[in-house]
């Protein structure tokens, strides 16, 4: 065989290689998050947050971190993804650490600072998952890495909520965190060791201009996605107080919101492979309006429950049901059409970009449904259904619309 021809063979085998190793860095760290993530509102109560600390502190990580996505955004297209990806993960685990030995909620805050900063590697940690992908298959890729990554972490709150019932809030919520530090450490050592570049042809341009660059590619190219995007982020944002909500407005227990999000994420995970194919065989955008249909249908349920009934669990059940299951989709439709539509050497930027918009989005509208849900705790949650059927409308029209990039074609 020539070396013409033994080539692709190599860089297939390079590809799926780092893409296992991706894969195995998740299945590790994932499921530990997951196990924190129902319970961690209820750990900064228990710490001492109210309902607009709590969003506060959602606000300040999310500004944090909207800064930070765009230095991480420029080194990942001009310097590479592996280096950022892998440093950057050692240093998130870090603010597991911090979660764990908080004495009070004012530490989970600086903890959250640290972990937003750290997770400018966001943009490389996508462009590198976007590389290893191909057009063709790129819809049942990202389905595939999505099922094979949560596998664990479907179950994983399950465990979390047995621990929470049997030995109370806090001491597990803290043993947790600190497992998750570790298994961060691990994650990142795999990324160093595994991983391969994959950015090849790399914008040796300043900051300024290629930012410039990015944001007119946007503009040309990308408004009807970003559109969507921005009225997704709104939509979560306003509905970020679901687990208070569940546990101290309707009166479901703690272990109870465990079990109900760990169902939501066990259905999430047996949709997420046929996801692919309908994103694939369908199309982009019929999956996407169906995923924003399914998250809407996920808050009526938490709106019409009565508190402290036996419905309330039913209705928290339903929820996390229609949620998961359009979560999953939406991030198998959501990502693709972004892979589909930027060339790989802008891919760090304009992630970065878009994420930086849609995060002055969320860090606001977090505050607003902090205090609006002191004032009634329904009203944030009927904001955002109001403005995710919005977004169902918006990409019912538009995203079908939006050509993918080809090389070869004019980018911006």
């Amino acid at each position: 065989m020539s070396r013409s021809e033994s080539r692709p063979e190599t860089e297939g085998r390079r590809r799926r290689r780092s893409l296992v190793a991706l894969v195995a860095s998740w299945v590790i760290w994932s499921p530990f998050h997951s196990m924190s993530r129902p319970y961690s509102q209820l750990y900064m109560r228990e710490l001492g947050a109210t309902p607009l600390a709590i969003s506060a502190i959602s606000s300040t990580s999310v500004t944090t971190l909207a800064l930070a996505r765009i230095i991480g955004g420029y080194v990942a297209d001009v310097y590479g993804r592996k280096e950022v990806v892998w440093k950057a993960t050692m240093i998130a685990a870090f603010q597991y650490i911090v979660y764990a030995l908080a004495p009070s909620w004012e530490m989970l805050l600086l903890g959250s600072l640290l972990g937003s900063l750290a997770l400018f590697y966001q943009p490389a940690l996508r462009s590198l998952l976007a590389d290893l992908t191909r057009f063709e298959s790129r819809g049942r890729t990202y389905a595939l890495v999505n099922f094979s990554a949560s596998l664990l972490s479907a179950v994983s709150p399950s465990v979390a909520a047995w621990l929470i019932s049997t030995h109370g809030l806090v001491g597990p919520m803290r043993a947790i965190y600190a497992a998750s530090f570790i298994a961060g450490i691990v994650a990142g050592i795999i990324r160093w060791r595994f991983i391969e570049e994959t950015l090849g042809v790399r914008d040796k341009v300043s900051f300024l201009d290629s930012y410039r660059e990015a944001l007119r590619f946007v503009k040309n190219r990308l408004m009807s996605l970003l559109t969507i995007e921005l009225l997704i982020a709104a939509s979560r944002s306003l509905a970020i107080l679901i687990p208070y909500y569940s546990v101290y407005y309707l009166g479901v227990s703690e272990a109870n919101w465990g079990y109900a999000w760990t169902i939501g994420l066990v259905a999430g995970l047996i949709v997420s492979i046929p996801s692919g194919y309908l994103v694939d065989r369908v199309g982009r955008g019929a999956s996407l309006v169906l995923s924003l249909i399914l998250q809407g249908a996920g808050v009526l349920p938490l709106l019409l429950a009565l508190p402290n009934s036996w419905g309330a669990f039913c209705a928290v059940l339903l929820s996390t049901l229609f949620s998961s299951i359009g979560n999953s989709m939406y991030f198998v439709a959501m990502p693709t059409m972004r892979a589909d539509l930027v060339p790989q050497e802008k891919r760090g930027r304009v992630e970065s970009l878009v994420e930086l918009i849609a995060d002055f989005t969320r860090a606001p509208l977090s505050i607003v449904a902090g205090a609006v849900y002191e004032i009634d705790p329904k009203m944030p949650l009927l904001a955002s259904l109001a403005v995710v059927s919005v977004a169902s409308l918006t990409a019912r029209f538009t995203a079908s619309k939006l050509k993918p990039y080809r090389p070869g074609t004019a980018s911006c």
